[in-house]
């Protein structure tokens, strides 16, 4: 349930993405590091959202729920300063991190 201007940018930053002509080789993200800015991140969520975020195929059923839980999370992450902003989303893009 995205707004179409929403949908558009991600797929324009997609199709950016897949058309460079260099990707840029980055070490992976230290786990320790990643996993104590996520643990400050979220100590303030509600309960519901983590339940949705930690466990999102047990709430398959609801779309709507799994929506705003995802929304609150990226928007916690996104009032984060841009040294744990850039780490948390590197973490949680990261080959085989999810």
């Amino acid at each position: 349930m995205l707004s179409p201007k929403l949908v558009q940018r991600e797929q324009d930053w997609a199709l950016a993405v897949l058309n460079a002509e260099k990707l840029v080789e980055r070490p992976p993200v230290d786990n320790e590091a990643f996993n104590a800015s996520m643990q400050e991140a979220t100590a303030t969520l509600p309960s519901d959202v983590l339940d949705v975020v930690a466990a999102p195929q047990r709430f398959r059923d609801q779309p709507q729920r799994q929506c705003e839980a995802t929304i609150a999370l990226y928007e916690r992450i996104m009032s984060r300063p841009e040294g744990d902003r850039h780490l948390l989303l590197r973490g949680m893009f990261q080959a085989g991190a999810f």
